[in-house]
């Protein structure tokens, strides 16, 4: 009898190639998922929606939270997945690389020099 998520001679055809186990017992590497992963986790790390859940985890069930962040995060992503392999159909990935580049370059720039008096703290608000 096979392990735990090992595939068997019978069924080995049916699982799909990225949980198929090689001859050691280990998973073979799914370049693709570390990548994700890794890119995702460290594109979120410290970002407004992590400490906005940091709040949400001190203040309320811990569990609702992780849950409802994890059911967020999975649409959010998932419709940028689709967006962009419908956006592949039409525009080259080096196009939208670039587009995407200028886009965040317009973005620091105007954090840089446009000034949100609003948010201003000044000397009046302090006394």
């Amino acid at each position: 009898m096979a392990q735990s998520g090992q595939a068997t001679k019978s069924n080995a055809a049916s699982v799909p190639y990225s949980f198929k186990v090689s001859q050691k017992g280990h998973p073979r590497s799914n370049v693709k998922l570390y990548l994700a992963l890794t890119m995702t986790f460290l594109a979120e790390w410290g970002d407004r929606s992590q400490l906005t859940t940091i709040i949400l985890g001190a203040r309320e069930d811990a569990l609702g939270v992780t849950l409802g962040g994890i059911l967020g995060h999975a649409c959010c992503t998932g419709l940028a997945v689709l967006g962009g392999r419908l956006i592949a159909t039409k525009i080259s990935v080096k196009t939208v690389t670039i587009i995407g580049g200028i886009v965040f370059i317009i973005f620091a720039l105007s954090a840089l020099f446009l000034n949100d008096s609003e948010n201003d703290i000044t000397n009046s608000d302090l006394s």
